[in-house]
């Protein structure tokens, strides 16, 4: 089992290709963790840019370390569907093919780590 301070869990672990940064979950939220000899920095909690108090899961980061994928089941500023009235089929058959229709929605987001 991997440990890192200051946090409780570690979940969902991927280690950046350069092996300079481990990126997990703990709980809903993503943290991040920097090697120090043979192991790991104060885990430290990414901003609200990420962590918003959806479930976040699956972090992975990009092979130049410049990007930050995640799975999410926010919508919110992507997604805006008018809520007032009840969707006849056509309407849940478009909303069935949209992009947004899944428990988790792939999420990216530039960052320097």
């Amino acid at each position: 089992m991997l440990h890192i301070a200051g946090v409780e869990f570690v979940q969902d672990p991927f280690v950046s290709a350069d092996e300079k940064c481990i990126v997990f979950l703990n709980g809903s939220d993503i943290y991040v963790a920097f090697r120090q000899g043979e192991g790991w920095s104060v885990a430290r909690k990414l901003g609200p840019q990420v962590n918003t108090g959806d479930g976040n899961s699956s972090p992975y980061v990009s092979h130049d370390g410049k990007m930050l994928f995640f799975s999410s089941p926010r919508t919110k500023g992507f997604y805006d569907r008018d809520r007032s009235h009840a969707l006849n089929y056509d309407e849940l058959e478009k909303e069935n093919d949209s992009w947004c229709n899944s428990s988790d929605n792939i999420l990216m987001i530039p960052i320097h780590l």
